[in-house]
């Protein structure tokens, strides 16, 4: 059998306090203690939860308060959980799209850099060509160069 002096109700109380003030004398520790060895502690066990049951009646409304608080604490904190996640779902779906334009931007430019390094590529070839083609043109008039000075040479002779 359990007791808790949290569900005292307040009648019940009030008739034990009437027969604790009618027979005061009993519910002494000394006197209960000649009725018989459990009387005493039994008598000082009543009157303390009598005392025990009007303290917790009077806090019962703060108590009550501070679980209504404790309640709302954690709803506040639960909407504010809520608020943050819903928050960061949303700078994620902005990100996400900020992502896949700056992707796709970036794809662009590679695709340019890639023109770009082909037109390069096909002008440096070319560049290098020209400069072989130049080379071989400047032997072949030097060379031509050489031969007119001999035959010139012969023309005077």
């Amino acid at each position: 059998m359990s007791y808790d002096p949290r569900n005292v109700v307040p009648e019940n109380r009030d008739s034990v306090e009437q027969l604790l003030r009618k027979k005061s004398d009993s519910f002494t520790q000394e006197n209960a203690a000649k009725a018989s060895q459990a009387a005493g502690p039994l008598a000082a066990w009543v009157v303390a939860n009598v005392k025990y049951s009007k303290v917790l009646e009077k806090i019962r409304p703060l108590e009550d308060k501070q679980n209504k608080l404790k309640k709302s604490d954690f709803s506040f904190f639960f909407d504010l959980i809520k608020i943050c996640f819903l928050f960061l779902y949303r700078n994620l779906e902005s990100s996400t799209r900020k992502m896949d334009e700056l992707s796709h931007e970036l794809k662009l430019v590679d695709d340019k850099v890639e023109k770009y390094r082909a037109t390069f590529e096909k002008t440096t070839n070319e560049a290098q060509r020209l400069k072989v083609d130049l080379e071989k043109a400047n032997e072949t008039i030097e060379a031509a160069q050489n031969l007119v000075g001999k035959l010139e040479g012969e023309f005077h002779r």
